[in-house]
C-alpha cells in the first residue's frame, strides 16, 4: 500500500470523531519524563492502573483526635466528679458544726437558765423569810446569818445585798465595805420600788459599787406586812464567771462563746480580745445574725465576720429561757474546714497525678501511633513498591506479561456476565533489531521507553499497555467493539510513526504494526485464543508490509 496507508474497511457504522468515546484519550500518563526516561513513582492498583494515596492518614489522625478528646473529657468527668463530692463533703462539714455547735449552745443555755433559777430561789426565799418572820432590821446578827447561809450554798453568788427602802446598803454577804453605800439610782432598784408585782429584776451589766468588777445584778422586791416596800435583796454575779463557764468549751483555736442581752449588748465573752475587760457593755452588731434572727428567732446558724476580731466563724446562737438574752457560739471557719481541706489536698493531689498519668499515657499512646504511622507508611510504600514492579515492566514502567494476563482474564469474565464487548491489539516495532543494531541496547531502550510512553498517553484511565517480551506489546480495550478499536490502532500507528526520538547518535523513527481483535462472547474464546487471534492479525499486518493495522477478521488490513 502506498505510504503505508489504505482506506477503511468496515468502519461505515462509526467516524472518527466517535474516537472521543474514548473519554481523555490524550491524558497524560506519569510513566515517563519529557526526555523518554522512565518515572517509577506510579502505583499501580489491583487492575494495573494508577491510583492516587488513600485517607489512612487523616482517618488515624481523626481517631487519634477523638482519643485525645476521649482523654480530656475523662478528666473533666473525674475533675467534675471530684469537685462535687468536694462540695458534698464541705457541706457535711458544715452541717456537723452546726450541730455540734447547736447542741453546746443548749446544753450551755440549760446550765446558765438553772443557775439564773437557782439564784432568784435564793432571793426569793430571803425575801419570803424576811416578810413572814417579820425579821427586825436591827437584829443584825440574825440578818447577817440569814445571808451567809444563803451564800454559803450558792457558788456562782459573788455577793448577796439587802438595801432598805431608801436605797441604802444595810447588809452584805460576800464583801464588806466601810463606807455607806447607795443603790437608789439603779434603775433595778427603782423598778422594784415603783412595782409591787416586778418579780425577779436582772440588770443589764454595771460596775459593782461594793466589788468594782462588772456584774449583772439579779433583785427582788421586799414588802412590809401591810405590804408597802420595804427595800430589795439582790445577788450580784460577776460577768467573769460568764466566761470562765465557757473556757471549758473546746471550739478550736479560733472559736468564741459570747453573751449578750437582748439588744446585743456585750455581757461576757471567751476569749477576751486585747483589750481585755473593755468587751462588757460592747454591743455587737451583725448583719447575718440579724437575717438568721429574722427567720429561727428562738435559735439557729449563720456564718459571719466577727465585729471584734474579723474572724470568719460558723456562728450558732440561742435565746435564754430566764434571762433577756443570747448566747452564741462560734468555731473558725479554718478549724471548721481543717479535715476537709486536708481531704481536699489529698483529692487535688490524687487528681493531678490522675491527670498526669492520662497526660503521660496519652503522650506514649501518641508517640507509639507515630511510629506505628510511620512504620506503617514505610512498609505500606515497600509493599506498593514491591507491588509496582511486581506488576510493571522494569523498563517501560507497563504491566509485565503476567499482570496484564491476570487483567485480560478479569475482563473476559466481567465481559462474560454482563454481557460486554472488549476488544485486544497486538503491538509490535517494526524494524527493531535495526535500531539496537544502529544505537545500541541503549538506544534500543529509549525507543521503547518512548513508545510506550507515545502509546500510554492515548489510551483511556481504562485501557491497559502490557509489555509481552522485546518489542512486543498488548493493548486491552474494556467495552469497546472492533471497529472503535480499529480507530484507535489507527491513531495509535499514526502518532508513533510521527514521532522522532533524539538519541546521541542521531534521531530515531518508529513505526508499528498492529493487530486487532474482538472477544466472540458466542464463541469458545479464552484469554490465550484472543491473544492468538490477535497475534495472527499482527503477523499478517508484518506479513503484508508493516506500519498498518490488520484485524483478525478474514485477516484483512483495516486502513
Amino acid at each position: 500500500m502506498p505510504g503505508g496507508r489504505s482506506s477503511v474497511w468496515e468502519l461505515n457504522a462509526i467516524s472518527v470523531d466517535k474516537i472521543s468515546t474514548y473519554g481523555s484519550i490524550g491524558r497524560p500518563v506519569p510513566y515517563f519524563t519529557s526526555s523518554g526516561c522512565r518515572d517509577t513513582s506510579p502505583r499501580i492498583s489491583g487492575n494495573g492502573r494508577a491510583v492516587l494515596g488513600t485517607k489512612s492518614g487523616m482517618t488515624r489522625l481523626s481517631f487519634r483526635t477523638r482519643l485525645m478528646i476521649g482523654f480530656a473529657l475523662i478528666n473533666l468527668l473525674m475533675a467534675t466528679i471530684v469537685a462535687i463530692s468536694l462540695r458534698a463533703s464541705r457541706e457535711q462539714a458544715t452541717e456537723r458544726t452546726v450541730m455540734v455547735l447547736g447542741g453546746l449552745t443548749q446544753v450551755l443555755e440549760r446550765s446558765i437558765s438553772g443557775m439564773i433559777q437557782r439564784i432568784d430561789l435564793t432571793l426569793l426565799d430571803i425575801a419570803e423569810e424576811l416578810e413572814e418572820t417579820s425579821l427586825r432590821r436591827t437584829d443584825e446578827p440574825a440578818m447577817r446569818q440569814l445571808l451567809r447561809r444563803h451564800y454559803r450554798h450558792h457558788a456562782t453568788i459573788d455577793v448577796l445585798v439587802v438595801a432598805d427602802a431608801t436605797g441604802r446598803i444595810a447588809f452584805t454577804s460576800g464583801v464588806a465595805s466601810e463606807k455607806p453605800v447607795s443603790i437608789a439610782d439603779r434603775s433595778y432598784f427603782a423598778t422594784l420600788r415603783d412595782n409591787a408585782n416586778a418579780g425577779l429584776v436582772l440588770s443589764k451589766p454595771v460596775t459593782g459599787r461594793l466589788t468594782g468588777s462588772r456584774v449583772l445584778i439579779f433583785a427582788r422586791r421586799i414588802n412590809t406586812p401591810e405590804g408597802r416596800f420595804a427595800g430589795a435583796v439582790f445577788a450580784s454575779v460577776r460577768t467573769a464567771r460568764f466566761a470562765e463557764m465557757f473556757q471549758s468549751l473546746d471550739l478550736g483555736t479560733e472559736g468564741v462563746a459570747s453573751f449578750t442581752d437582748l439588744d446585743l449588748n456585750l455581757i461576757a465573752r471567751q476569749p477576751e480580745p486585747p483589750w481585755a475587760g473593755a468587751t462588757s457593755g460592747t454591743r455587737i452588731l451583725s448583719e447575718a445574725f440579724s437575717q438568721a434572727q429574722k427567720r429561727h428567732p428562738g435559735a439557729g446558724a449563720f456564718r459571719t465576720v466577727g465585729v471584734l476580731d474579723q474572724v470568719d466563724r460558723m456562728m450558732s446562737y440561742r435565746r435564754l429561757e430566764h434571762y433577756p438574752g443570747y448566747l452564741f457560739l462560734g468555731i473558725g471557719t479554718a478549724d471548721m474546714l481543717a479535715e476537709w481541706r486536708k481531704e481536699a489536698a489529698t483529692m487535688a493531689v490524687l487528681m493531678a497525678v490522675v491527670i498526669l498519668a492520662t497526660a503521660m499515657a496519652s503522650c506514649l499512646l501518641q508517640l507509639g501511633w507515630q511510629r506505628q504511622a510511620s512504620a506503617t507508611a514505610a512498609l505500606d510504600a515497600l509493599n506498593k513498591r514491591l507491588l509496582l514492579h511486581a506488576r510493571t515492566d522494569a523498563l517501560t514502567g507497563c504491566a509485565n506479561r503476567r499482570h496484564f494476563l491476570e487483567v485480560l482474564e478479569g475482563e473476559r469474565q466481567r465481559a462474560l456476565r454482563y454481557d460486554k464487548d472488549f476488544c485486544v491489539l497486538a503491538l509490535d516495532l517494526d524494524f527493531f533489531k535495526a535500531v539496537n543494531d544502529r544505537h545500541g541496547h541503549q538506544g534500543g531502550d529509549q525507543v521503547l521507553c518512548c513508545f510506550a510512553s507515545v502509546v500510554g498517553n492515548m489510551l483511556r484511565p481504562t485501557d491497559l499497555l502490557g509489555r509481552m517480551g522485546g518489542e512486543e506489546f498488548e493493548i486491552l480495550l474494556p467495552e469497546t467493539t472492533l471497529p472503535a478499536a480499529a480507530i484507535m490502532a489507527e491513531r495509535i500507528r499514526q502518532a508513533v510513526s510521527a514521532t522522532r526520538l533524539p538519541l546521541a547518535d542521531g534521531q530515531a523513527a518508529m513505526t508499528v504494526s498492529i493487530g486487532v481483535a474482538q472477544w466472540d462472547r458466542d464463541g469458545p474464546d479464552t484469554s490465550e485464543t484472543l491473544l492468538r487471534r490477535a497475534d495472527t492479525a499482527l503477523y499478517a499486518a508484518k506479513g503484508g508490509g508493516r506500519n498498518q493495522v490488520w484485524s483478525d477478521v478474514r485477516l484483512s488490513p483495516v486502513l
